[in-house]
C-alpha cells in the first residue's frame, strides 16, 4: 500500500471517529462510551446466541414495528431485490479489485481493494432488509418464520453448490492476472476467506429478500 493511500485511510478513520464522538456526545446523556461502540444501554442487547452470532436485542429490535417504520425504505419488494443484485455486483467488483489492473482501486499487490468495503455494506443492508431473520434463533421467532428461514438456508446451500466452482474459476483467473505468481500467503488466504465467508453468510438473507419474505405491504 502506498504512503498516500495509507495517509488517506488514516485521515478517513480519524474523521469518522471524530464525527461519531460528536454525534454520540450530542445524542446521549449517559453511557456514551457504550453507545460509541454500539452497545446501547446496559442489558439492551440481551443474551448473545453464539451459534447464530447475534444478540437477542438485535433480533427483537429488527422485528419491532418501530424498526419497520424507521427503515421503511428497506422493506419494499423492489428495494430488497435491488439489494440482492447489489451484493452480487459487489462480489464481482471485489474480484475485479484483486486483479492486476490500473483502475481496480486496489492496494498495491494486495488482493484487497476499496470494493471490499462495499461488500460489507451491501451485506449489512440486505441482512437488515429481512430483519436479521436469517440469523434469528428458534427461540425468538415463530414457527412460520422458522420454516421460511430454514427454507432460505436450503436454497442458499443449493446455490452455493453452483457458485463455488464459478467462484474458484474467477479466483484462479485473478491469480493468473497478477504480476507476481499467486502464492498461498496470509493476505491471499485472508482474501479468499473474506470472499467465501461473505458469500456464504449473505446468501440466506439474499434468498429471503428476493422472495419478499419480510416485505412490508
Amino acid at each position: 500500500m502506498s504512503s498516500s493511500t495509507l495517509l488517506l485511510l488514516i485521515g478517513a478513520f480519524v474523521l469518522m471517529t471524530v464525527v461519531q464522538v460528536i454525534w454520540v456526545y450530542k445524542r446521549y446523556d449517559s453511557h456514551r462510551l457504550r453507545h460509541f461502540f454500539g452497545l446501547g444501554m446496559p442489558g439492551e442487547l440481551g443474551r448473545f446466541h453464539w451459534k447464530e452470532g447475534v444478540f437477542e436485542g438485535e433480533v427483537r429490535k429488527a422485528m419491532s414495528p418501530d424498526y419497520a417504520q424507521k427503515y421503511r425504505w428497506l422493506f419494499s419488494r423492489r428495494n430488497q431485490r435491488l439489494l440482492v443484485v447489489l451484493n452480487v455486483v459487489t462480489w464481482a467488483l471485489c474480484l475485479l479489485g484483486a486483479a492486476d489492473l490500473s483502475w481496480n482501486l486496489g492496494f498495491a499487490t494486495s488482493p484487497f481493494s476499496w470494493w471490499s468495503v462495499i461488500v460489507v455494506i451491501a451485506f449489512l443492508l440486505v441482512r437488515q432488509s429481512v430483519r436479521v431473520l436469517a440469523d434469528a434463533p428458534d427461540s425468538l421467532i415463530d414457527e412460520r418464520l422458522t420454516r421460511q428461514r430454514d427454507s432460505a438456508y436450503k436454497s442458499a446451500y443449493q446455490l452455493l453448490g453452483w457458485l463455488m466452482p464459478v467462484g474458484i474459476g474467477f479466483l484462479l483467473g485473478v491469480a493468473d492476472s497478477m504480476e507476481d505468481d499467486f502464492s498461498f500467503t496470509f493476505i491471499n488466504a485472508t482474501f479468499v476467506f473474506f470472499m467465501v465467508g461473505f458469500i456464504y453468510t449473505a446468501l440466506p438473507s439474499m434468498v429471503l429478500a428476493w422472495r419478499g419474505t419480510m416485505t412490508e405491504r
